[in-house]
């Protein structure tokens, strides 16, 4: 069984007051959302995803248009309710596409963090941090969706003063609802510079071969028959072993939880960081343990 979603977008100006629209800004604004919704699939779901998006029928009030969409691939994440204009998105919507670039207000990403469990964290120009879901990050951050989603919510209408625009759902129960100030948040910013970070943890065991109790610095491990150096974020494990050198030797068997950190900037090759953010056990006799 396809995945049939079915909102409608309202225009509610004083230019829409009759009933009329201008036809070269309904025009931009259904290509608008057809093509956001069409990017955003294939940018989640992958390029076997498909949507059939139509246009069904027109409301009369201030000026609404109907969408009727389908999603084809059955395994495919429901997009509407990742952008946030289905009835799914409820008391979540502040989570959504539309959501988080409001609660941006225009702000520059400098920086993004995955972690793998699918949630991610934006930083912005200001110091503050935004969290979201890995896809609404991915769609939020994208300069392509950004500038195909913005005709919908930045155009003559938009700009007139006490305009609004509205998502609701086929029982006209309201989505989403934006007032004219608020629509300038989802004027796409210029092209910039995001750093974005993703990190993995694993458990698994090692041993020490270079070691360091005054810092989390200057520590190296003999992990997968390499000698890598690792940053040691563990601080009760630092604070234990600053009482009981005696009991530490290096090439003892350790099971660590070990994060593997990325980072991609644009025009830079990806760089790898390896830290040990938790001591979970050490392997030696009963005496000798430190924890």
């Amino acid at each position: 069984m396809n995945n049939k979603n079915v909102f409608s977008l309202f225009y509610d100006t004083v230019s829409t007051d009759d009933h009329t629209i201008d036809a070269s800004v309904l025009g931009k604004s259904l290509i608008s959302i057809s093509e956001s919704i069409e990017f955003a699939d294939k940018f989640i779901n992958g390029e076997d995803s498909e949507v059939k998006i139509k246009v069904v029928a027109s409301h009369e009030g201030s000026f609404g248009v109907e969408f009727e969409v389908v999603q084809i691939l059955q395994t495919a994440k429901d997009i509407l309710k990742i952008i946030g204009i289905t009835a799914g998105a409820g008391a979540a919507s502040a989570g959504t596409v539309l959501g988080i670039i409001e609660a941006l207000k225009s702000r520059k990403v400098v920086a993004t963090i995955d972690n793998d469990q699918g949630n991610s964290t934006i930083e912005l120009d200001d110091g503050s941090f935004v969290e979201c879901t890995s896809e609404v990050k991915k769609l939020v951050t994208n300069s392509v969706f950004r500038s195909k989603i913005e005709p919908a919510f930045v155009n003559p209408l938009t700009s007139e003063p006490g305009s609004k625009i509205k998502f609701v759902d086929e029982n006209q129960n309201v989505l989403q609802e934006f007032e004219s100030e608020r629509l300038t948040h989802f004027k796409k910013t210029s092209k910039q510079t995001i750093v974005e970070e993703t990190f993995e943890d694993k458990e698994v065991e090692l041993r020490f071969t270079q070691v360091n109790f005054e810092s989390k610095n200057g520590w190296r491990v003999d992990y997968l028959n390499e000698n890598l150096g690792v940053r040691m974020n563990d601080e009760g494990f630092l604070a234990r072993i600053s009482e009981r050198k005696e009991n530490f030797v290096k090439g003892d068997l350790f099971k660590v939880i070990l994060r593997k950190s990325t980072k991609i900037e644009s025009g830079k090759a990806p760089s790898e960081k390896l830290s040990i953010e938790r001591v979970v056990r050490h392997r030696v006799n009963k005496e000798r343990k430190i924890l």
